[in-house]
């Protein structure tokens, strides 16, 4: 006698809807259109168990590390415009009862409320692009797009990481130590073994000798002076020791390589999956047309040239 009734399906939002919809005459003497209305009751029911006030009161008090950023952002794209703020400025607070009229009547009496959120959202954007930016390093941008010499670049390397425990100054210490010993030695050999010509014989050479190479020795540690003070205008590190230059160097140069190794195993990887000979020879005239592209490297004397001229402006 009687069919079943199929079960329907009614969702939150159609419920909400139709609410809305019930809703009498008398019991609203203000509205928000009807979708934006439902749609910032979505946003704050979300925020539950905070309440709107408590919402307000984290914005003000710049305390919202516990309210997501995609949920403030639905909260600015629905924020009532001005003209629908103005309708809550003469109402009493015993007149609203749902939560999106409770938030258009506080924005009514805080008008600093809207921006707020977006500041919190831009904080928070800004401090994760920085971040981001944070992981990207020069040297992985250099590897992508600057053709190196690798084998140059590792000759370079083995030359930094063997002069690294070297330290100019106890260098040119222990040479005019050793310099003031020959010529002591000199000194007392004239002196004392005179009359000893065999004796002269052997050793005077050796000794004129040594101290020549000791001289040179010496000449070539000033030499290595001028070139920390040439590195340290070129770094504008005045106080910087030629052994740390040499440390820093070297450590950039192994994240260069290291970074260019990276690369070339990706790129080995992409290679292997589903490329075919005719592409391969493409990629490979490619580079070598990219490379012949490229301008001469200049020199290091004008690179600082640049580098002080860019800093004087």
């Amino acid at each position: 006698l009687f069919e079943r009734a199929e079960p329907t399906t009614i969702s939150r939002f159609s419920t909400e809807r139709r609410s809305l919809r019930e809703r009498s005459s008398s019991d609203v003497t203000f509205d928000l259109p009807q979708q934006k209305a439902l749609n910032l009751e979505i946003v704050l029911a979300k925020l539950r168990p905070l309440t709107v006030m408590d919402l307000i009161s984290r914005l003000e008090s710049s305390n919202n590390e516990s309210i997501s950023i995609d949920l403030l952002s639905s909260l600015v794209k629905y924020f009532p415009t001005d003209e629908e703020v103005l309708l809550y400025k003469n109402a009493s607070r015993d007149q609203v009862k749902r939560s999106c009229d409770i938030l258009c009547w506080e924005a009514a009496r805080r008008p600093a409320l809207k921006i707020r959120a977006e500041l919190a959202i831009a904080k928070e954007q800004i401090l994760s692009d920085q971040k981001n930016a944070s992981n990207l390093r020069l040297v992985d941008l250099m590897a992508q797009y600057v053709e190196f010499d690798t084998i140059a670049l590792e000759n370079v390397l083995a030359a930094l990481h063997s002069a690294r425990s070297i330290t100019l100054n106890d260098v040119e210490a222990a040479l005019k130590e050793l310099n003031a010993s020959v010529t002591r030695l000199k000194e007392q050999l004239t002196s004392r073994a005179a009359g000893e010509t065999s004796l002269l014989e052997e050793y005077e050479p050796f000794l004129e000798s040594a101290k020549t190479k000791g001289s040179n020795l010496l000449g070539e540690v000033q030499a290595l002076r001028a070139v920390e003070t040439s590195l340290q205008m070129f770094l504008c590190a005045n106080t910087m020791k030629l052994e740390e230059i040499i440390s820093v160097t070297a450590d950039g140069l192994s994240m260069l390589s290291s970074s260019i190794k990276d690369r070339a195993a990706i790129k080995l990887r992409s290679l292997s999956i589903g490329s075919t000979p005719r592409q391969t020879a493409g990629r490979e005239r490619f580079a070598l047309h990219r490379r012949s592209l490229q301008p001469s490297r200049p020199s290091v004397e004008t690179m600082r040239q640049m580098f002080l001229e860019a800093a004087n402006q």
